[in-house]
């Protein structure tokens, strides 16, 4: 297993089958890193192979294996990306393509490439440098040489590894399985190797301000906090006016939709981890709300007794605003109001429904009122 990069390449082209060709995930801050999709390849041949290797060296009491054998995802992968974004098992090449383009493998003046793919995990500070004994990750550095005999340049060693408190390794070996081994107990060069470290970051928070309802035809502002790295602002049942990818956003109800409405905020932070944050908006199809038809209650009333009125045709999550004139004393109850007329003669009892978008037109009902 301890092949050269070209032999790699060719056991990768030979033994699995190319599904795209390169895409890309995140580092945690952000940073895109190239990554392949390959089907398994030949899982029992790759499985015997590895027990072999395993055998041949007097290794079977000291490694363990955690994960079958594929040519889907590698080593590089299995540490950097899925273990740690949780992202899907895609194969990760320490190198871009661009690298190995540009890079002459037959000229023995030509320099080879750095691991600039793979490396963008900790130049872009999602990963600091640090001891082993501190570390979670270690590199395998690359270990190229010339061979003449080839006439090309070899690379013996490319991998990536998780570390433990216990001190103990899992990786994945390039198209074979998942072991847990020693720092020395597997197929790579261990004399170039590096070990980092991901510093904590906190993960904000994040809310969404604004009117819990709006009515059709306003223009409602919303804002989230704090301020996230990147944002996407979506509606249902809404329109965006203005300030999309801004921290405040200006929305409009402008339809006859009855039902709620939602504005989400889906936020990047420097976790490069996409979060969605919803506030649910009550929706007035009406620039004021629907009017009651009518007012139940007494024609005839005695002057200081209390009288039951109530509105016909109330509308929910309204507010009801009752009156009598000229005088008289009213205890509001919503859509139905206990009054109490203060002198004979006749009285003008008013009623009307009244939200957020406004006030609904007043209905009238005439009593009069006797000693």
């Amino acid at each position: 297993m301890k092949k050269s990069l070209i032999t790699i390449a060719l056991l990768v082209q030979a033994t699995v089958f190319t599904l795209f060709a390169q895409n890309q995930v995140y580092t945690f801050n952000c940073t895109p890193v190239d990554y392949k999709v390959y089907s398994p390849g030949n899982i029992a041949q790759l499985e015997a192979d590895a027990a072999a290797y395993i055998s041949n060296r007097g290794w079977t009491s000291l490694v363990t294996k955690v994960d079958l054998a594929t040519g889907e995802y590698n080593g590089h992968s299995y540490a950097w990306n899925i273990t740690t974004a949780g992202h899907n098992t895609y194969w990760i090449n320490a190198h871009t393509d661009a690298d190995l383009a540009s890079f002459n493998q037959n000229s023995p003046n030509a320099t080879p490439p750095p691991p600039s793919n793979i490396a963008k995990y900790w130049t872009d500070g999602s990963y600091s440098s640090t001891t082993e004994g501190n570390s979670t990750k270690v590199v395998y550095g690359a270990l190229w040489y010339f061979s003449t005999s080839l006439g090309r340049w070899d690379n013996l060693s490319d991998h990536s590894a998780n570390r433990a408190t216990t001190g103990k390794y899992t990786s994945k070996w390039n198209l074979w399985g998942t072991y847990m081994h020693d720092y020395d107990k597997c197929p790579y060069y261990v004399g170039n190797s590096r070990f980092y470290y991901k510093p904590n970051v906190s993960v904000p928070s994040y809310t969404i301000t604004g009117p819990d309802r709006i009515c059709v035809g306003v223009n409602v502002q919303y804002t989230i906090s704090p301020t996230p790295q990147a944002i996407t602002w979506s509606v249902t049942n809404m329109t965006i006016v203005s300030g999309q990818n801004s921290t405040t956003v200006t929305v409009k109800h402008n339809s006859s939709v009855t039902t709620n409405g939602t504005i989400k905020a889906t936020v990047n932070h420097n976790w490069c981890t996409l979060r969605t944050d919803s506030k649910y908006i009550g929706l007035d199809n009406t620039i004021a709300p629907p009017p009651i038809s009518n007012i139940s209650g007494p024609l005839a009333a005695t002057v200081g007794v209390g009288y039951k009125f109530t509105a016909i045709g109330s509308t929910p999550n309204v507010a009801y605003e009752w009156v009598v004139s000229p005088s008289g004393t009213v205890y509001n109850y919503g859509n139905w109001a206990n009054i109490y007329f203060n002198h004979d003669g006749y009285f003008k009892v008013s009623c009307r429904t009244a939200s957020a978008c406004g006030p609904g037109p007043w209905i009238d009902i005439y009593v009069q009122a006797d000693y």
